[in-house]
């Protein structure tokens, strides 16, 4: 984790503020990976929950409107052979009009 120890300054010290000194920056590293760790992880996972919702959201819509299609297209398939039927009905009174 320590690169590299510069040694600015020589005096003594007492090796309790050494070793508090030690503490206090690890327990600080050890606070701030915990954070980033944290942060990161809620970050991409919410990002993905609202990706997903997202998604089903528009799978919902196109199968809502492929229903709604199929629905029309049954109803205009009985509609256009109604008309057919009533066209070839019109088709033969104007032939056998002409034929008389």
């Amino acid at each position: 984790m320590i690169d590299k120890i510069e040694v600015i300054k020589k005096g003594e010290a007492k090796k309790s503020k050494l070793y508090f000194i030690r503490e206090k920056v690890s327990k600080e590293i050890k606070r701030l990976t915990r954070r980033s760790k944290m942060v990161g992880l809620t970050t991409s996972s919410d990002i993905e929950e609202t990706e997903k919702k997202i998604k089903e959201a528009e799978e919902a819509q196109k199968q809502a409107e492929l229903e709604v299609a199929k629905a029309n297209d049954v109803v205009v398939e009985e509609v256009v052979e109604t008309e057919n039927t009533e066209n070839t009905e019109n088709i033969e009174n104007i032939e056998e009009t002409k034929k008389d």
